[in-house]
């Protein structure tokens, strides 16, 4: 009798310590920031004027701001009235401007050509539907892919380019399948760069489910 009372002690010890480690889990805050990447890295070869006007304080920081929002589900006051580009922005082959509605026009762009040159292959919007943000996105075509997922997984770096003396920022938003790379069909996402550099700040992000992602 008395092996089975501690054995459900055991028990009951080890599910309030799973208990508490889950709590744990979802309050960790998903942000970080670098002191030893980014502007602040770099004060060695700055002078004095462009060391003062490092961000480091983490209020400033672009993605932690982009994580309010995006943690307050105004998601659309990250995206509306801006201009991104694709991931390789130095050839800019796809180009994304978002209205102050929401409404998307998809570029064509390169290397070769000036913005004004770009040429428009498809179109999208950002709406809520129920509780959830969701990006669409049509092309012609077929110059780029076709779109529509609930916006449930967030990830933001501004990264330090030191050949070029710029601070980018990248954005991806997923759906909750965001990390089953095997599974295309389910799997979608953008990824996106601000189109023109930011204000030196040290590196910082953050990586961001809105839904718990499902089981692999």
């Amino acid at each position: 009798m008395r092996l089975r009372i501690l054995f459900l002690m055991l028990i009951l010890f080890n599910l309030t310590l799973c208990k508490k480690q889950e709590i744990m889990s979802e309050d960790e805050d998903p942000f970080y920031s670098d002191l030893e990447e980014g502007c602040y890295s770099t004060q060695i070869d700055r002078n004095i004027k462009e060391k003062s006007q490092c961000i480091t304080k983490k209020e400033d920081m672009l993605c932690f701001n982009i994580l309010q929002n995006s943690k307050f589900s105004r998601i659309d006051q990250v995206l509306k009235n801006t201009k991104w580009t694709s991931p390789n922005f130095q050839e800019a082959t796809l180009n994304y401007y978002i209205n102050k509605l929401g409404t998307i026009t998809v570029l064509e762009g390169g290397p070769l050509r000036k913005r004004v040159e770009y040429e428009k292959i498809g179109k999208g919007r950002i709406y809520k539907k129920n509780e959830s943000w969701i990006y669409e996105q049509f092309c012609e075509y077929d110059k780029c892919e076709k779109l529509n997922f609930a916006i449930e997984y967030i990830n933001c770096n501004v990264r330090y380019y030191r050949d070029d003396n710029e601070h980018r920022l990248f954005l991806t938003i997923g759906n909750r399948f965001y990390d089953h790379y095997d599974d295309t069909e389910k799997r979608k996402f953008l990824s996106i760069v601000l189109e023109d550099p930011v204000k030196p700040q040290i590196e910082n992000g953050f990586e961001l489910y809105l839904v718990p992602p499902p089981p692999k």
